[in-house]
């Protein structure tokens, strides 16, 4: 073997090195977040986790976002302040979060609520263009607060269309609204809108079926 063949061999070699001990150490430190408990426990360790791991790139913050599933509070709290560190400090230097794997993760249902919604707000933040057009396919999401958003932006169009006079399609999509919302405050907005429309509605028989 040439010695310039036999250079990038072992160049290659030892790149290949580096970057398994970086991802062990990532690994690492992720467990030491998620291993936070109550009363204290785990504190010490996960601060330093914490630290080596808000100097990562933007291009760890899917695998951040899963590391929150199945996390308890105390954990995902840490993960989350993670997330928010790296989010804050790549956009503060001009740079770019990863819209497409953000976006793969917001998709896959399989992932926890709660690391979805924080990866819906991530998009919103790059662009809040394609943020807003992914927010009719959350009308049936398992996550309350993505949820939310559809309904919000049903209500809008609903009070538009009653302004405008078409009242038909207006208590259609509040109709719809009621259906998909989930929180109190939004299902009681809904049913007064409906009910200044002339329309009845059954919020015991609604929330009996939720």
């Amino acid at each position: 073997m040439k010695l310039s063949c036999l250079c990038a061999a072992l160049a290659a070699l030892g790149l290949a090195s580096l970057g398994q001990a970086a991802e062990d150490e990532f690994d690492k430190s992720v467990a030491a977040l998620r291993a936070v408990g109550g009363e204290g426990r785990g504190n010490e360790a996960a601060g330093r986790a914490l630290q080596r791991l808000a100097k990562g790139g933007a291009d760890t913050l899917p695998a951040l976002l899963a590391g929150m599933d199945g996390a308890n509070p105390f954990a995902a709290n840490y993960l989350h302040g993670a997330i928010e560190v790296i989010a804050g400090n790549t956009l503060a230097k001009g740079g770019q979060l990863p819209l497409v794997e953000l976006g793969e993760f917001l998709l896959n249902k399989s992932h926890d609520t709660k690391p979805r919604a924080l990866a819906f707000e991530l998009i919103r933040r790059v662009d809040a263009g394609a943020a807003e057009q992914l927010v009719p396919g959350l009308l049936g999401d398992p996550s309350v607060d993505l949820r939310r958003e559809a309904v919000a932006r049903l209500l809008g169009q609903a009070e538009g269309l009653a302004k405008a006079g078409n009242k038909p399609a207006a208590v259609l999509l509040y109709r719809q609204a009621l259906d998909a919302a989930r929180d109190l405050d939004q299902i009681k907005s809904i049913s007064g809108a409906l009910r200044e429309l002339g329309r009845k509605v059954n919020l015991t028989r609604h929330f009996g079926f939720l």
